[in-house]
């Protein structure tokens, strides 16, 4: 009983602001819930509307598979790039370690507002003396923002890989060299 009682808080946050919210989503879904009336109970009708007439549901599920198809192998790249960095034996790479995580525990809303100033202004591009495009309203540029400002937290997925990386054994890269591997060879089979 010991160990879980040191597991209840997250238990008891776990249960009411996940578990929760979800349970009750699911239950709304059946409702025509207007803020100010009383629900009206719809069954399936929602979910019929949205499959059949609503135009907005596809649109959206489009989007949002493309920003999967995009960033995941996006931060998993980029993350996986950083875990090799900092694994390297370089002068300071503690301290590159911190700043390569850091993005990853910025409050959402700090992050949200950063890469706003930054998208809303183009003030990197301003600059260079470039005019760039509305990135946050413009259709077109929109997605890419926002993956952007999503890649910005790899510190995480990162920290993962690195952490994962180094818990391989150095005799395996030393036989691999013995063998005549090259360093791409070795990353690949190996790393």
């Amino acid at each position: 009983a010991t160990p879980y009682l040191f597991i209840m808080p997250w238990i008891i946050g776990f249960v009411v602001f996940t578990v929760g919210p979800l349970i009750l989503s699911l239950i709304m879904s059946f409702f025509d819930w207007p803020l100010t009336a009383t629900p009206e109970f719809r069954g399936l009708g929602n979910y019929m509307e949205m499959f059949t007439s609503d135009k907005q549901f596809w649109k959206s599920l489009t989007i949002s598979l493309k920003y999967a198809a995009i960033f995941v192998p996006l931060n998993m790249g980029i993350a996986l790039f950083l875990a090799m960095l900092i694994t390297q034996p370089v002068k300071g790479v503690k301290i590159y370690r911190t700043i390569f995580y850091i993005p990853a525990v910025i409050s959402g809303v700090a992050t949200s507002i950063i890469w706003g100033w930054i998208l809303n202004g183009n003030y990197l591009l301003s600059l260079l003396g470039i005019k760039g495009p509305k990135w946050l309203v413009d259709p077109a540029w929109a997605l890419f923002a926002v993956i952007l400002a999503s890649a910005f937290g790899v510190g995480t997925m990162m920290l993962i890989f690195y952490t994962d990386i180094k818990n391989i054994p150095i005799d395996v890269y030393e036989a691999a060299s013995i063998d005549g591997a090259s360093p791409a060879r070795q990353f690949f089979s190996i790393t």
